[in-house]
């Protein structure tokens, strides 16, 4: 066991101290200031950190979208209507957990690293497809404008692609192209409309017996 004044030594030399306790062993890190600078160092140079995945290799179907960012009160609750959307369409395709891949795009952060360096979006878009590659879903679903844009890369508007079954170059996966949750929220009445997208894309998977 280490003394008060050997503990404070150590630990202004940098040196981690592991002891063993009743409930096992515990670390004591070095010092806030230090964490906070591995967060950082991490958040710039980790480009997992811009993408929220359950890494599901091999799934029937992936969907792709920018999860809502919650700032206030209102936010929140914009948020949580646009997961259960998402859930909703998740659910519409008879799915169970292990075949489905929901995959995040943290948008706000990824405009923001774009500003911040002009070599980021190019690097963060080869790093997304390889990824998308090795998960090797046998199809996309892609929710709202930001994923598509970033995806694609279409000259064509969104509004013209809705609703159509598209091939990438790249990434030579079905990908089905529709609206964000979110939007969905703000504008009721066009939930008729993804639904009757989601009916033809869950056909057309059936049709090419992908599930």
């Amino acid at each position: 066991m280490l003394s008060k004044l050997q503990k404070y030594y150590l630990k202004s030399m940098d040196i981690d101290l592991w002891e063993n306790k009743k409930n096992g062993l515990e670390k004591e890190v070095n010092t806030k200031k230090n964490e906070s600078r591995k967060t950082i160092i991490r958040k710039e140079t980790d480009l997992e950190f811009y993408v929220n995945s359950d890494d599901k290799k091999d799934a029937v179907l992936m969907v792709l979208w920018d999860e809502p960012n919650i700032k206030n009160t209102k936010d929140e609750n914009l948020s949580k209507q646009s997961h259960q959307l998402c859930n909703g369409i998740k659910r519409a395709f008879n799915l169970d957990e292990k075949s489905v891949c929901i995959m995040g795009l943290n948008k706000d952060s990824i405009n923001e690293a774009d500003r911040k360096n002009d070599e980021f979006l190019m690097k963060f878009t080869s790093f997304f497809k390889n990824k998308i590659k090795n998960l090797n879903p046998s199809s996309i679903l892609i929710l709202g404008n930001f994923p598509y844009k970033f995806l694609l890369g279409s000259e064509k508007p969104f509004s013209d692609m809705r609703g159509c079954i598209v091939e990438n170059t790249e990434i030579k996966i079905p990908l089905f192209i529709t609206y964000h949750p979110s939007y969905l929220v703000r504008q009721q009445t066009k939930k008729k409309l993804i639904w009757n997208d989601i009916i033809n894309f869950k056909n057309f998977l059936i049709l090419e017996k992908i599930i």
